[in-house]
């Protein structure tokens, strides 16, 4: 498949997130890594991924502009797929 400017979603800033911010930014895409805990520090997410990877990070609230702007959804390990935020990219 091909990444390159794909906008691609990442919910979730543990350790597979992270690991696939990493990987997806090396391949091109257009990275979101979007966590609900509003109080996570983005400067610590930030020191936890490659100096080298480029991705927006969001936190807390995620606004409905995001739910279809992307064209690939990754939860990461841990993330219950029937959360109603994930329901809603189900029915994209």
């Amino acid at each position: 498949m091909n990444l390159v400017n794909k906008r691609v979603l990442i919910i979730g800033t543990g350790i597979s997130g992270i690991a696939a911010a990493d990987l997806l930014s090396e391949e091109g895409a257009k990275v979101i890594l979007y966590d609900a805990n509003a109080e996570l520090e983005e400067a610590k997410i930030r020191e936890r991924l490659k100096p080298e990877t480029v991705c927006e990070i969001l936190l807390g609230e995620l606004a409905d502009t995001y739910y279809n702007q992307n064209e690939l959804l990754v939860l990461s390990t841990g993330v219950p797929t029937d959360l109603p935020m994930v329901e809603s990219f189900k029915d994209e």
